[in-house]
Parts: C-alpha cells; structure tokens; sequence
C-alpha cells in the first residue's frame, strides 16, 4: 500500500528538501559539492522509501553536522590539514549513508511480506 503520497510526490519533496538542505550545508562548509551529488540522491532514496527514512536520515545528517563542530578549536591545534566546518566530500554521505540504504531495504522487504 502506498501510504503518504505518490511516489512521484515524495520523489519532488525529496529533490526540493535535498536541494534545500544541500545548498544550506554548503554555504555553512559542512559539505563540498561532491558530497551534494551523493547527499541529494540518498535523500531522495531515502524519502521515496517512506517519509520516516528521510527523517531518520535528516536527523541523523543534523547530529553529525553538529557534532562536527565540537572541539573545533583543539582539531585545529592538532590537525595541520583542518578544514573549516567539517567539509565532508563525497566519502562521508556516501559511507554513512550506505548503511540506511541497507537498513532501509532491509525494513521495506519485511514491511511488505507481513
């Protein structure tokens, strides 16, 4: 069953938040461009999934853009290529990402076969 819209209307709420959240992310340096080309597609996974993924993953991206700014000071002491804000490239959403994709195949496959 096809709970909380179309797939075409969460797949547009996906790219708008994902652009949105992206655009805001690079502006502050948390992320570089290439994270975006990863970010945005798992976003948009994540939301045509179901609208609980992509809040699940929206939080989770908050908490570690938060937590990355802790200590920011003393990283900078010790780290003689310490990059402003995080600056995560393509690695990092793509890495933390992968396990909610699995995650969330994992939980659609059961939710389907009850």
């Amino acid at each position: 069953m096809d709970h909380g819209g179309g797939v075409w209307i969460r797949g547009a709420v996906a790219v708008a938040a994902g652009g949105a959240i992206a655009a805001r992310a690079v502006r502050r340096k948390s992320v570089d461009y290439t994270a975006v080309f990863v970010g945005v597609p798992a976003m948009v996974a994540h939301t045509v999934a179901g609208y609980r993924f992509a809040g699940l993953l929206l939080v989770f991206f908050s908490t570690a853009s938060r937590v990355t700014r802790v200590g920011e000071a003393r990283k900078r002491a010790l780290d003689p290529e310490f990059k402003e804000g995080g600056q995560r490239n393509w690695c990092a959403p793509l890495l933390l990402a992968g396990s909610k994709y699995c995650q969330t195949a994992v939980l659609r496959l059961s939710w389907q076969s009850l």
